[in-house]
């Protein structure tokens, strides 16, 4: 069984300042490889225990989930959505017929705060093989827990039920599903909470509140995109290839292809996908992206697959048993391509579908501190097997969270450190005891990030606890003093003393008048117009209630634009906020290109932020979205809309979109689907044949566009353009070169052609600019533009490094350290182009490095 990964890396046997190629496995790879067991085809699983509260008495009708990991060979539906079960009397579950893998398994129940397992001493998954049937997989549940309530609907308005919904704080709780009016609830801990869902032909929505609050979610319709792979050479179908659709790099849905070659993707929401192949022997992707539309169901596409390679290996503990770490990730990474491992259930990390390379792995382990250098992998002919990713055992910080009085706080806690051995300000929770132990830290100046649970105030204005980590193997004790907790509550009213409802209201500690970003919190007021914020310390606040509540101009700095509120330990703030933020109406039309009406066209209103800096500005989550069809005449009504100015979008079944800006509220819009354009042409140049990345940006980066072709002879289709002003970075390896084309609505201009700048291998050696002593793990870039992470090569114990394919053209080298390092970044010229000599190696000599002073 695998499981999709992530990670940051290194490899046993390499040197700490060297990076030696990795070692490669010998023999031919093979045409065709054995794959690795379907799960689907293995004996089932399943797993049994007792709810209890922390009387250890057994809790009933307690909802129990189990969340498959992303597992290749396995499609996206059943790794989507969770299994669940109730609880009985006696407080027992069982779940059976499970697929072997790893689980997540969590519960909820009434009044009750919600509960993971974490099996293992701490690990996130409970592994479960083919035909294992544990007993005795409980959980304890404390008391605590606030409730979320909501409906789920569709663009209509109608009920969906049986919809799966779930909260995540510090991670999923337990799902439940919808009542057959739509209706559901949740109990969660108090504070930020991000509630979802889900259903049988929708595609998800999401929303965040400050539990206990009240969330309705409206699902549309999903789109998919069926089609099929196919051997590159042969043309025959190929079964068994995990293909997904991806978009701007996250993976968006999944599926396996059968014995005929088939997939289909779902669910699917409008936009631009990629689509991607990847088996132990075979790697394809479609040319360019493809367009969805809303609804659409599209294709087929046809997905060639090429011969390619597997990296494998494992992630190794400390110490001379060398045990593997089974919570591990990892990552391949070459230029702008990131790959993500699958990990079997002892831990080996598969990354398949790799091309011929040189790759930078990025391994992780939880609680462990993943080193500063790896040797470089090379994919040549063959598979790379075998490897192993040493990981160190880092500083320590642990405590407690407790008052300023003893009583220890539950709630949870992160650490801010680009060094630490998890992402950065991944939040753990903290148990009732408000034990914390935060392992495989670098040295250095840390903050601690604090969210309290119910009942007491965050740390300080800027929630954090500062630490400092004297080594890499400290243990560093240090409790988190937390203090009384504040409340205010209110409600907010328009002119006439009507409540209002769909208000975003932020609080934002203010000291003298300052406002501070960080400490702010959001909810959103129901029907009735209230609002309560727990947790606060006794300070001054500014409580902020819009979109439109305020006068649209910026206020003055550190004033407070709304309403000013005292909070005293233990005691709760009481205000009454008239609001001008009465709801209305958007109402318009969605005309095609000959301005015909568009019926059944998805239809969407997305708060705009005020570009003066307003203290909107200051509300995350601060767009208020609707969304809508339009009917038979193309018109479209969005109600209920706080007042403010919208972005309007519309989107087409058929595909195409349009969209409209700074719409008010009570106005009308009309969008008009305008013919779409297109780029097309042939890139030439070194390598150009292989992969070619190009990046359309049309003089708004929030709009940028990135397209992919594979192995299409150079030749490139750019589609679904609209009219204007477009820059082309067209980069193959390490090679770039930008092209400036204007398109008029509908036109397609072909013969758009591109020759790219050839390569040379750039040499030198970094050395300390005081002690003249070589400096090791220096990664040194070179690129017409040193943000483009083109090729690269790490320095070793003798400073020296080697970039193999630098530009011709270049204008920089840069050199970037490795995080907590007592160097800068250093940038060595020339300003001019450089002259391939006939070696095709250019010593820059001896480069000198400064350090902090």
């Amino acid at each position: 069984m695998v499981v999709a990964g992530v990670a940051i890396a290194w490899c046993r046997g390499g040197d700490r300042g060297r990076t030696p190629d990795a070692p490669r496995a010998s023999g031919p790879a093979p045409a065709v490889k054995a794959a690795r067991p379907d799960p689907r085809r293995l004996e089932r699983a399943s797993l049994a225990g007792t709810i209890r509260d922390d009387a250890r008495a057994p809790i009933a009708r307690a909802r129990v989930c189990v969340d498959l990991a992303a597992t290749a060979g396995l499609p996206h539906e059943l790794t989507r959505v969770p299994t669940c079960t109730t609880s009985d009397v006696h407080g027992r579950y069982a779940l059976g017929a499970l697929l072997a893998g790893e689980y997540r398994v969590s519960a909820m129940a009434r009044f009750f705060a919600p509960a993971v397992l974490q099996p293992d001493g701490g690990r996130s998954w409970l592994a479960l093989a083919a035909g294992e049937h544990p007993t005795g997989v409980d959980l304890v549940l404390h008391p605590g827990g606030v409730e979320i309530t909501g409906t789920v609907s569709d663009l209509a308005g109608g009920p969906i039920a049986h919809a799966v919904v779930r909260a995540t704080s510090v991670q999923p709780d337990a799902a439940v599903e919808t009542d057959d009016a739509g209706g559901y609830t949740l109990w969660v801990l108090p504070g930020r909470v991000t509630v979802s869902s889900s259903a049988e032909g929708y595609s998800g929505d999401a929303d965040s509140c400050q539990a206990p609050c009240t969330i309705d979610l409206q699902l549309v319709p999903a789109s998919s995109l069926a089609g099929s792979v196919v051997d590159a050479t042969s043309g025959a179908a190929v079964g068994g290839v995990q293909v997904v659709a991806a978009r701007d790099g996250e993976e968006l849905a999944r599926d396996v292809s059968d014995d005929a070659g088939r997939f289909e993707l779902a669910p699917l929401v409008p936009g631009r996908y990629d689509v991607i192949a990847r088996s132990p022997a075979g790697y394809g992707r479609i040319a360019g992206s493809t367009p969805i539309g809303f609804a659409q169901h599209a294709g087929p596409v046809t997905v060639a697959l090429h011969p390619a390679f597997e990296v494998s290996g494992h992630v190794e503990l400390p110490g001379t048993a060398r045990a593997r770490c089974r919570d591990a990730t990892l990552e391949l990474v070459r230029g702008a391509t990131v790959i993500a491992a699958e990990r079997a259930l002892d831990g080996t990390l598969h990354v398949p579908g790799v091309l011929p390379g040189r790759y930078a792995a990025r391994p992780r382990c939880p609680g462990f501190r993943a080193r500063e250098l790896y040797p470089t992998i090379v994919v040549t002919d063959r598979d790379v097997a075998d490897l192993a990713w040493p990981v160190e055992t880092g500083a320590t910080v642990r405590g407690r969270l407790r008052t300023a009085a003893g009583s220890p706080v539950a709630g949870r806690i992160a650490i801010r450190g680009s060094s630490l051995a998890a992402p950065e300000l991944a939040w753990y929770a903290v148990p009732r005891d408000g034990s914390y132990e935060l392992r495989g830290l670098a040295p250095g100046l840390r903050e601690l990030a604090v969210e309290p649970a119910h009942g007491v105030a965050r740390v300080g204005p800027w929630d954090v606890a500062r630490v400092t980590i004297p080594s890499a193997t400290a243990v560093v004790d240090h409790d988190v003093i937390v203090q009384d907790a504040g409340a205010i509550t209110g409600s907010i009213v328009n002119r006439k003393g009507v409540p209002v409802a769909d208000v975003q209201v932020a609080v934002i500690r203010g000291d003298d008048h300052w406002i501070e970003q960080s400490a702010s919190a959001v909810v959103r007021t129901p029907a009735d117009g209230r609002f309560r914020f727990e947790n606060l310390a006794p300070a001054s606040y500014c409580v902020l209630a819009g979109p439109g509540s305020w006068d649209r101009a910026a206020p003055p700095a550190g004033v407070c634009a709304g309403a000013l509120v005292t909070v005293e330990p233990g005691a709760v703030a009481t205000i009454r906020q008239v609001s001008a933020a009465t709801l209305g109406t958007i109402t318009g039309v969605v005309l095609d290109a000959r301005r015909k009406p568009v019926s059944d066209a998805l239809v969407t209103a997305s708060f705009e932020e005020d570009e003066q800096g307003s203290a909107l500005a200051y509300l995350p989550d601060g767009a208020a979205v609707r969304k809508t069809v339009t009917s038979a005449d193309g018109a479209f009504e969005l109600a209920r809309l706080p007042n403010g100015t919208y972005t309007i979008g519309a989107t087409l079944a058929a595909g195409g979109d349009a969209q409209a800006e700074h719409v008010a509220v009570g106005t009308s819009a009309t969008l008009r689907i305008h013919e779409a354009a297109s780029i097309s042409g042939t890139v030439h140049g070194d390598r150009a044949a292989e992969l070619i990345q190009i990046a359309i940006d049309p003089g708004n980066s929030d709009a940028e566009r990135h397209e992919t072709y594979f192995r299409t002879a150079g030749r490139y289709s750019i589609g679904g353009l609209a009219a204007g002003s477009y820059a082309l970075r067209f980069r193959v390896g390490a090679a770039s070169v930008t092209r400036h084309v204007k398109l008029a609505d509908g036109e397609h201009k072909a013969g758009v052609d591109v020759e790219l700048p050839g390569t040379v291998a750039l040499t030198g050696r970094v050395l300390d600019a005081i002690t003249r002593k070589p400096v090791a793990g220096i990664r040194m870039t070179a690129g017409v533009r040193s943000d483009e992470d083109l090729e690269d090569n790490t320095t070793g114990d003798d400073g020296r490094f080697t970039i193999p394919q630098a530009p011709v053209g270049w204008r920089q080298v840069t050199g970037v350290p490795p995080p907590d390092s007592l160097y800068p970044p250093v940038v060595r010229g020339p300003q001019g182009p450089v002259t391939v000599t006939a070696s095709g190696m250019i010593d820059l000599g001896d480069l000198l490095l400064p350090t902090y002073r």
